[in-house]
């Protein structure tokens, strides 16, 4: 079968198929929604290590990893070896 193509005659239960789909894609989005904190109540809690990105002196540099916003979406996936267990109309 070639890849894309959608046939359900062509698979069985049982099958084993890989399945590769692409996320919708939201454009750039801010850390709020992007990662879900909290704003005004993030700074309460006095979370040091996110509530600033960087520091002016020590260590001078943004650590890996740091929760900013950016691109949101828009990303390919796969999952590989899914077994085929029924099939709804």
């Amino acid at each position: 079968m070639k890849p894309g193509r959608k046939s359900r005659g062509s698979f069985q239960v049982g099958d084993f198929v890989d399945v590769v789909w692409n996320f919708e894609g939201k454009g750039f989005q801010g850390v709020v929604k992007r990662h879900g904190l909290g704003g005004r109540a993030l700074m309460v809690r006095c979370i040091i290590e996110l509530r600033f990105i960087g520091a002016s002196a020590d260590p001078a540099r943004v650590f890996k990893g740091t929760k900013m916003g950016g691109q949101m979406g828009n990303v390919r996936k796969n999952i590989q070896n899914i077994q085929v267990c029924r099939f709804v109309p």
